[in-house]
């Protein structure tokens, strides 16, 4: 009698900051981008975490500062290069882009390796995104929801 094959999950790496990694589920995923800063239209009494308006495929989209909304450090302190990678998701019939330090690549989990048992220490609303871990290779990934940043949005009065 032959097992079954183990459920894989298909995921995006990215950096947060450049030395925390995440994951996210590409089944979540609508685009992704590598633009300019000075792409980003700045809108003037926003929230820290709100970078401004893009134009992606011919529609408006808000651009957030994914480390700062998760209490990290945000992108222009740790971006000298003036450039950020975009990362587009859709929930609650929204499209936002989420900036993110440098996308990754694209990596194969098997259920069975998602440690739900984890917490960064001092980091409540990192935390509060996060799925659990991975590790491939040594390297630890936080596996982030999407569902829980665009709540995270709304809680905080950030939704756009």
């Amino acid at each position: 009698m032959r097992s079954q094959p183990s459920e894989t999950q298909s995921m995006l790496s990215f950096r947060l900051t450049s030395q925390l990694q995440a994951v996210i589920s590409v089944n979540e995923l609508i685009g992704l981008t590598t633009i300019q800063t000075n792409c980003i239209a700045p809108i003037p009494d926003t929230p820290p975490a709100t970078m401004g308006i893009y134009n992606y495929r011919s529609h408006p989209v808000w651009i957030i500062d994914l480390p700062c909304l998760l209490d990290l450090t945000p992108l222009y302190l740790a971006n000298t290069r003036q450039v950020c990678s975009i990362i587009f998701l859709r929930a609650q019939q929204q499209t936002i882009g989420f900036a993110v330090h440098q996308l990754g690549q694209m990596v194969t989990f098997k259920e069975g390796q998602l440690q739900k048992d984890y917490q960064n220490p001092g980091v409540q609303r990192l935390n509060w995104c996060i799925n659990g871990i991975y590790t491939d290779n040594n390297v630890t990934m936080l596996s982030l929801q999407s569902s829980k940043m665009f709540d995270l949005l709304k809680n905080n009065e950030m939704t756009v």
